[in-house]
């Protein structure tokens, strides 16, 4: 992916690394998972990652808590209104148990975090499952009873205070309103559900938090649902296992990210509606998002170019680069910015193993390429522009 995506950085956050793997061994986090190399093994891992451009960090959880874990300590279980203690389900296996974040950031919590950042060096960024998504969760435990805001203040946010300590900026799950302005990314907002007041969906949460929060998508599951990632203004939080394709990790990068990174720059500054058709119009002169809803079809358009569309992108990447994707074989064109010098323009086929150069016709400001499905294309300013790293 790192030639894929021409040398472009990526965050990888390892899941299941602990243990028996996902979902084991909480509140321990003490033993790396003999799958991955053990301890040794996952801190090459993230050593010769670095040469990549990629920065490998881990994903853990402060909610749950397991019977089998070396570190369970039934004092640090949240209680339910009728005292018992706060079962939660099996989630790969056992069944866990919801940790009061109050008191358990008052007991041993903070030597975990620290823990966790000296021991396997984090580099600068940890996720945090659950943290996020249970905003507020309250804990009836008699001898230290906490509400969902004291769980909020002396738990949640107390877990990305003590990792800030360490110079660890923290991520999580769902999108809610006591993370915005604290919480860097969140995997999603929710799925675009039928409102069951009736009427037409608007890019509300785009609108008011577009520059004050990042969030992705619900669901990593079947085709990517560009239509409605591009309209909501969500990003791609792409969860891969060895099982996953080449082509949907490109489709990932190429077919959300590029164009998001351009996007989630521009405020909102109108929306309108002509039947089945809507244009959310960003600030900036020429640049809008065009989609017509009977046939889920849209364009994105900067600077008054169209720059991607749901099975192509011909998207600046960067002062310097034009990404060019497409799902299908044929002819593509990009404008080019105005700054550029069509004489100097170059571009390269991108493979795993090497670069090819490409065939470019121009006419002016626009650029065609003959373009194979799923074979990344980058243009280049200048040649000497071509190096990304």
């Amino acid at each position: 992916m790192h030639a894929l995506t021409d040398g472009s950085p990526q965050l990888v956050h390892l899941w299941g690394w602990q243990f028996r793997g996902k979902d084991t061994g909480y509140p321990a986090v003490n033993v790396v998972d003999e799958r991955i190399g053990g301890y040794d093994g996952m801190m090459r891992l993230m050593d010769r990652a670095k040469a990549l451009n990629t920065t490998v960090s881990l994903s853990d959880n402060y909610d749950d808590a397991y019977r089998s874990s070396p570190a369970w300590n039934e004092e640090m279980i949240a209680r339910k209104p009728d005292g018992e203690l706060w079962k939660s389900r099996e989630w790969t296996g056992e069944e866990s148990y919801i940790q009061g974040l109050a008191k358990y950031m008052e007991g041993p919590g903070p030597d975990r975090v620290r823990y966790t950042c000296e021991r396997y060096k984090l580099p600068g960024t940890i996720h945090v499952d659950v943290l996020s998504y249970y905003a507020i969760r309250n804990d009836w435990d008699s001898k230290h009873p906490a509400s969902g805001i004291r769980n909020l203040n002396a738990g949640r946010y107390r877990i990305m205070e003590e990792f800030a300590k360490h110079g660890v900026d923290v991520t999580s799950e769902g999108l809610r309103y006591p993370f915005i302005g604290k919480m860097s990314m969140s995997w999603y907002a929710g799925g675009p559900k039928p409102c069951p007041f009736g009427g037409k969906p608007v890019p509300m949460l785009s609108m008011i938090y577009r520059k004050s929060a990042v969030w992705g998508r619900a669901g990593n599951a079947g085709e990517l649902p560009l239509f409605l990632m591009t309209f909501y203004g969500e990003a791609q939080h792409s969860i891969f296992n060895g099982d996953t394709s080449q082509e949907r990790m490109l489709d990932s990068f190429y077919l959300t990210m590029v164009p998001w990174f351009r996007l989630h720059l521009l405020n909102i500054e109108g929306f309108q509606r002509t039947q089945d058709r809507t244009v959310t119009h960003l600030e900036g002169s020429g640049n809008s998002i065009e989609m017509d809803w009977q046939d889920q079809s849209y364009k994105v358009i900067l600077n008054g170019a169209e720059v991607a569309r749901k099975d192509a992108v011909f998207c600046p990447l960067g002062k310097d680069r034009i990404a060019m994707y497409s799902v299908h074989d044929g002819p593509l064109t990009a404008t080019l910015p105005a700054s550029w010098n069509p004489q100097e323009v170059t571009g390269v086929a991108l493979f795993p193993d090497r670069r090819e150069p490409v065939s470019l016709k121009q006419a002016g400001r626009e650029i065609t390429i003959t373009m194979q499905a799923r074979r990344p294309v980058m243009l280049y300013r200048s040649r000497s522009k071509t190096s990304t790293t």
